[in-house]
């Protein structure tokens, strides 16, 4: 099963629960479970059955044993039944934690067919790089695709893009660094500026592709850095996408 973060958060919580009345029928002295006891157990597990349809094992008042002259119900099978609850939900946890939440977008503004599908796969990778906490990867495949995006739309009106103020003397744009292509981008208002603000580490993705450069220009890459690099990227989609 595939929850979203809220849904987890709610399974973390189920989960403690039931662990806090395992810890209670496992302390009892007794062999029966009082009424009350049950009866709030009862509720929790009809909150979670209602969350999550499905997910817990069958639940039968009737399967566990109501003394009605003592007016309790046997404490083994409620054990039993509590212990099942527990197993299913952490075997949910950990298949979702398993299995990152992303979700897929398009680069329908690129021309390139090839080129776009392969945009579409990396950000998708880039994504669960970023569930992982590669930052570095997340700087790297975030940078690349921003260049190309970049690259790609300014070569549609090449000879503007050299003519901008911000452009370098290279005239193969196919040369000009990331921090050039932003740099153009945002002065022939292709992009909006916060993504020339935003941009920091990512302009220096081509040297973390070396350990080399990234020791010579003593790099130090984290969770920000990963953060501002990839919502760089989605600027430009954003952009390009009206």
């Amino acid at each position: 099963m595939d929850y979203q973060s809220q849904d987890r958060q709610k399974l973390k919580s189920y989960y403690e629960s039931l662990r806090s009345y395992q810890e209670i029928l496992g302390k009892s002295k007794e062999l029966h479970l009082s009424v009350p006891t049950f009866r709030a157990l009862d509720v929790e597990i009809g909150r979670i059955r209602q969350d999550f349809q499905n997910l817990l094992p069958p639940f039968d008042r009737n399967s566990f044993g109501y003394d009605q002259t003592w007016q309790n119900y046997e404490l083994a099978p409620v054990e039993a039944y509590v212990g099942a609850c527990i197993a299913r939900i952490k075997v949910a946890l950990e298949e979702t934690q398993n299995t990152p939440v992303t979700h897929q977008i398009e680069f329908l503004f690129i021309r390139d067919s090839e080129l776009r599908n392969i945009l579409e796969r990396d950000y998708s990778e880039i994504q669960r790089v970023f569930i992982a906490e590669c930052w570095k990867s997340v700087i790297v495949l975030s940078g690349g695709s921003i260049e190309a995006i970049l690259l790609d739309r300014l070569k549609v009106d090449e000879s503007r893009a050299k003519a901008a103020n911000s452009a370098p003397t290279k005239t193969d744009l196919a040369r000009w660094d990331l921090s050039d292509l932003i740099k153009v981008g945002v002065e022939l208002k292709i992009v909006e500026p916060s993504a020339e603000t935003l941009a920091g580490v990512v302009r220096q993705y081509r040297n973390l592709i070396h350990p080399g450069n990234e020791l010579r220009n003593k790099l130090s890459i984290g969770r920000l850095d990963a953060e501002s690099a990839l919502n760089v990227l989605r600027i430009i989609h954003r952009d390009l996408s009206r």
